[in-house]
């Protein structure tokens, strides 16, 4: 029951937003602070406990307001609490019962330490499984901070208050003024695990997405022959080191089980595949690269390999052609070792692409759906235009699978898909509308776009949902 009697017209609920979880206020910097920053994220899926899986309730407070536990004969405006779904705690030891001989009243309390990402105050409500089918509402009785760090965590000790019912839940729920939920992953990237309810809705997305053209890829251009993955429909056996390279860069083989079938060949022995590539700067998200990376491309044949076999060279693979830089880009080895320019041929067109239905299929997408938590785009927006081809077709690109108009940052001639890599080395993240539609398009492309497109697209869905 409330300690005060309530005046005749209660007030206005609280607008108070709730407190951020990880924004600190700027300190002074003394001349013998060290500037450099040790994230603490790194180790807290290290946390000794048992992960607790909990609906946490974190107090709202307004400028004059007071802590205190929750009380369900009070009125919303008096209490509202920001909800985390399914937010992990680290048990300590097990609960402790104890009965109290004079009333026989049992009592559970226990010790859990919470991630640095949440502050949690005295008082602070969560329900958890107690153990026996039922869950209990809990009450923070006490908070400790583990270190002097603002990245630290804190151990909590708590008590049980009550049992859970359907009609406490819903009470509950009446307090509630924010809701989240808690996602495990994004601590494994140091980000705040946290998230709204549209994070969640764009993270599930991206997942599926994801999902769906690794494994199409995969399956699509594993050869069972030559164990590895190769480019589709051309004259003989080909393989294109750079984008095995980026596959197995993006994921390790427990990832899929083709991968862990899959190889990359041995290409030593022609500087023509050792140069930085596309591929580079958009793993290592700097553009930079991109001035470095060779921007034609051919189909290099296996003769240009020496014949040794303990070398166990790609010349003694089966494959017939390998994929290289046309024109070396300069470097010290070009100063002083003998160069042997290859004579070699161009990708081969696949007539299984028609550009036109691709970018008709690319624009009903993006004219139905924005991604959630994102601005729409507004009319005028390149995205949107049905003069610019969703992607280019591949074989007749003059560049390494995106245009010459790309290497020489020509917007008037770029893709949709292009554009959309442009704004990424800009800013640092793809516009995810956009990548959507690619998504959601990448059926309508030929073998030969899928080959080289679908790395790109799955590149940049890893990135978004690390920055979500």
């Amino acid at each position: 029951m409330p300690i005060v009697n309530l005046p005749p017209n209660p007030p206005k609920a609280s607008q108070a937003t709730p407190k951020p979880i990880t924004i600190t206020t700027p300190d002074y910097r003394h001349g013998v602070v060290d500037s450099r920053v040790t994230p603490s994220s790194a180790l807290l899926t290290h946390i000794e406990g048992m992960s607790w899986i909990v609906d946490y309730y974190s107090q709202v407070l307004g400028g004059d307001e007071e802590l205190s536990e929750f009380q369900p004969n009070q009125i919303a405006p008096y209490q509202q609490y920001h909800l985390i779904h399914r937010y992990e705690l680290k048990l300590q030891d097990s609960l402790n019962t104890s009965i109290n001989e004079e009333t026989g009243v049992a009592s559970i309390t226990g010790t859990a330490v919470i991630y640095p990402f949440m502050t949690p105050n005295t008082g602070d409500p969560f329900i958890a499984d107690v153990g026996d089918g039922r869950a209990g509402q809990f009450t923070i009785t006490s908070v400790t901070p583990k270190s002097i760090f603002k990245q630290t965590c804190y151990e909590i000790n708590f008590e049980l208050s009550r049992f859970v019912d359907e009609a406490l839940v819903g009470v509950l729920a009446t307090h509630v003024v924010q809701t989240s939920y808690y996602d495990r992953d994004f601590i494994l990237y140091g980000q705040n695990p946290v998230i709204t309810s549209e994070e969640l809705a764009a993270k599930t997305t991206l997942q599926t997405h994801h999902s769906n053209l690794m494994t199409q890829w995969m399956v699509m251009f594993y050869s069972q022959e030559f164990r590895t993955f190769l480019v589709p429909g051309q004259v003989g056996a080909t393989y294109d080191p750079y984008v095995v390279r980026a596959m197995f860069r993006m994921y390790n083989q427990a990832e899929h089980p083709l991968l862990q079938r899959a190889r990359e060949l041995n290409v030593d022995g022609s500087p023509h595949v050792f140069q930085h590539s596309f591929w580079d700067a958009l793993l290592d998200m700097n553009p930079n690269l991109l001035f470095d990376a060779f921007h034609d491309s051919q189909l290099i044949p296996i003769g240009v390999w020496l014949p040794h076999a303990y070398f166990d060279s790609i010349r003694f693979s089966g494959v017939q052609y390998v994929v290289g830089a046309k024109t070396l880009v300069n470097s010290v080895d070009r100063d002083y070792a003998y160069e042997q320019t290859p004579m070699g041929t161009e990708l081969r067109d696949l007539g299984d692409f028609a550009v036109d239905l691709a970018s008709l299929l690319y624009n009903n997408v993006l004219g139905e759906f924005t991604y959630p938590g994102d601005p729409p785009l507004t009319p005028g927006n390149a995205f949107l235009s049905t003069e610019i081809p969703a992607v280019h077709a591949v074989a007749l690109s003059e560049g390494y699978f995106l245009s010459a108009h790309y290497y020489a940052d020509n917007a008037a001639g770029m893709s949709k898909l292009e554009l959309m890599l442009k704004d990424f080395f800009n800013t640092g993240y793809p516009n995810r509308t956009a990548l959507y539609g690619f998504c959601e398009s990448a059926r309508s492309w030929g073998r030969l776009e899928k080959f080289y497109y679908i790395p790109v697209l799955l590149a940049l869905l890893k990135i978004s949902l690390r920055s979500i």
